[in-house]
């Protein structure tokens, strides 16, 4: 009989028989894997895997990878009006064991920070240029910084976007339709 532990002098936190996706013992002497759900290890953590049975032994060590942290979003200008500025998004200091990063920038509602406007999304570019936003005094702008094990973190920043009171009714349409027509490309 094969098994599969961790090691329990510092496991991190991880309840094996939970985490595995494939089972922990096996009577057959073919190749035995193990496989964890996603997200069930502590970045950070070396993680010290056993398979045994009766008369021998193998381990492994694993570092659990850290998800992105520590990175930053600006945001200029950090106040304008709404449909009229153009604002420019830029983030950075990001640090990651699993790179490269993509980026998902976002309009987040200031009381939950839940996602409510996706901005750009997917994309390895740390800028983003020409925003135009709706108006709400306490804009929350949020970056998204996704590695390539699917780990994310996030920056977010706080700006105020007014309304224009000297941008008519027809001003603001034919503002909303440019700002559509450059973000989209139509076809006849």
């Amino acid at each position: 009989d094969w098994t599969w532990s961790v090691d329990r002098s510092f496991d991190g936190g991880l309840n094996l028989s939970q985490a595995a996706l494939t089972p922990l013992s096996t009577t057959s002497s073919g190749m035995f894997q193990l496989a964890l759900r996603a997200n069930s290890m502590i970045g950070g953590v070396l993680y010290t895997f056993r398979l045994s049975s009766d008369d021998a032994f193998a381990f492994i060590e694993v570092l659990a990878a850290n998800p992105p942290s520590s990175g930053i979003l600006d945001v200029t200008p950090e106040s304008g009006f709404a449909l009229t500025t153009e604002f420019s998004l830029l983030t950075s200091r990001w640090t990651s064991d699993a790179w490269p990063l993509h980026y998902r920038y976002e309009v987040r509602d200031s009381d939950t920070n839940e996602p409510m406007k996706v901005l750009k999304s997917a994309t390895l570019e740390t800028s983003l240029s020409g925003a135009i936003l709706a108006a709400d005094d306490q804009a929350l702008i949020g970056v998204v910084a996704t590695d390539s094990l699917g780990a994310t973190g996030s920056a977010t920043k706080t700006i105020a976007v007014f309304e224009d009171d000297g941008v008519s009714d027809a001003e603001s349409s034919t503002i909303a339709a440019d700002a559509i027509s450059t973000a989209f490309v139509f076809y006849d």
